[in-house]
């Protein structure tokens, strides 16, 4: 279940801050790295914490409190890099640039394809249907 929760904020962010053609490859990339973090280096870091700096052995399990401490504190982690997630008004923003650059290449393609110059009439009133982000 925390796996789940903790992954349903960075695939919000990143559904709306990845244009639409690479969303998938984005989404498969994302899935692998949280299997992988989740999955495999959680565990392989857990065992050298355990052998570097606690001892716990299965004949002695008396310091296993000071694993669960660690543990404790390495899920609060995550709360310090919260400044890296984008605002409302950032996602916007990015959101506009991408349709911004996206109506722009669209026009680009199309004046390149029927052979028009950036300064003839039919060019410039391709190029005035794109409203540039704000």
């Amino acid at each position: 279940m925390y796996v789940v929760l903790s992954s349903i904020p960075t695939q919000v962010a990143m559904s709306r801050l990845i244009p639409n053609n690479i969303e998938s490859s984005m989404f498969s990339l994302q899935t692998g790295l949280l299997n992988l973090t989740n999955l495999w280096w959680s565990k392989i870091l857990g065992n050298y914490i355990n052998d570097w700096f606690v001892g716990v052995k299965t004949e002695n399990i008396d310091q296993l409190y000071k694993l669960y401490a660690i543990g404790l504190v390495c899920a609060f982690v995550p709360i310090a890099f919260l400044w890296i997630v984008p605002t409302n008004a950032e996602v916007r923003a990015t959101q506009r640039c991408i349709e911004f650059l996206d109506q722009y290449e669209v026009s680009e393609h199309l004046r390149k394809a029927d052979g028009v110059e950036a300064n003839s009439k039919l060019g410039k009133n391709v190029l005035k249907d794109i409203k540039a982000p704000v």
